[in-house]
C-alpha cells in the first residue's frame, strides 16, 4: 500500500529516521518493501523444482535452503530492507501519534 501523504513531506520524514537518508520511493511503505523482498524466492523455487525434476527430492531440498540462504542470509540489501521497513514504520507511527 502506497502512503497518500505528500511525498516530499514524508521523504523528510524518512530521512530525519534513517542512516541512508531521502529514500529512492518515499511512497512505498514497509509492507510493500517486505513484499518486495519475498519475491525473491522465486528463483531459488524455480530452481528447486528443476533440481526436483532432474535428481530428485533430497538434490531438491538441498537446493531449496542453498538458493534461500544465498539470497536471503548472504545478501546484504535483504538486510537492509528490513531495517528500512522499519524505519518507515517508525515513521507513520510517529505520525500517528501526533495526531
Amino acid at each position: 500500500m502506497e502512503s497518500q501523504r505528500d511525498p516530499e513531506q514524508r521523504s523528510r520524514d524518512i530521512a530525519a529516521h534513517s542512516p541512508e537518508g531521502t529514500p529512492a520511493n518515499p511512497r512505498l511503505s514497509g509492507g510493500n518493501l517486505i513484499g518486495i523482498m519475498l519475491i525473491a524466492l522465486i528463483p531459488p523455487a524455480a530452481i528447486a523444482i528443476a533440481v526436483y525434476y532432474f535428481f530428485g527430492p533430497p538434490a531438491a531440498i538441498v537446493a531449496l535452503i542453498v538458493g534461500v540462504v544465498l539470497c536471503f542470509f548472504a545478501n546484504p540489501a535483504v538486510w537492509a530492507t528490513f531495517f528500512r521497513a522499519r524505519e518507515r514504520a517508525e515513521v507513520e507511527s510517529d505520525r500517528d501519534r501526533q495526531r
